[in-house]
């Protein structure tokens, strides 16, 4: 399976998060198809990953992150 650099090369690692109390790492790349974030935590013994995908014909940068962050702040560890 491709890693995030292969399908995505400017792929980069943004500042950590945190929503709901976690803490998240996140990755963001894009491609000319596709507008991609992943967030990804670690709890005790489980893992937590959200990954985004984005038309980027039909959404800007700003609009995905947008919507992302109005839903996000609404996650909650329950694991």
């Amino acid at each position: 399976m491709p890693g995030i650099k292969e399908l995505f090369p400017d792929a980069e690692r943004l500042k950590d998060v945190t929503y709901g109390g976690t803490v998240f790492f996140h990755l963001r790349g894009s491609s000319d198809t596709e507008v991609y974030d992943l967030y990804g935590a670690v709890v005790g013994e489980s893992e937590a990953e959200v990954a985004w995908s984005f038309n980027p014909e039909w959404v800007t940068r700003d609009e995905a992150d947008e919507f992302i962050n109005q839903v996000m702040p609404s996650f909650k560890f329950e694991g």
